[in-house]
């Protein structure tokens, strides 16, 4: 169960104090700039998992500074049109399993 410091008229209301840096919008553009230009086409490969209703991919794209991201892929069977997705980010120590 989920437990915060304030309640939640609070909570809603809560504006943080801290100042950014005045060189943040600048940082954040170079950055980005610099993990576009790092950036390579994204892979994706069909996986055989013996399946028969979901259709999993392989897929490899471009996360900070250029670094490979893998994920799989999971869509049901025989569908050939745009589907709504769930993203699920691991986190670091974690994997994306089998």
């Amino acid at each position: 169960m989920p437990q915060f410091d304030l309640a939640l008229p609070e909570l809603e209301a809560y504006r943080s104090r801290t100042e950014p840096p005045p060189d943040l919008d600048t940082f954040w553009s170079t950055t980005l700039d610099e993990s576009r230009q790092a950036a390579e086409p994204v892979q994706v490969a069909w996986v055989d998992t013996g399946l028969a209703l979901v259709e999993t991919f392989d897929v490899i794209f471009s996360g900070f500074g250029g670094d490979p991201v893998h994920a799989w892929y999971h869509r049901p069977a025989g569908i050939d049109g745009d589907l709504p997705v769930v993203v699920r980010y691991q986190g670091y120590g974690n994997g994306r399993g089998l």
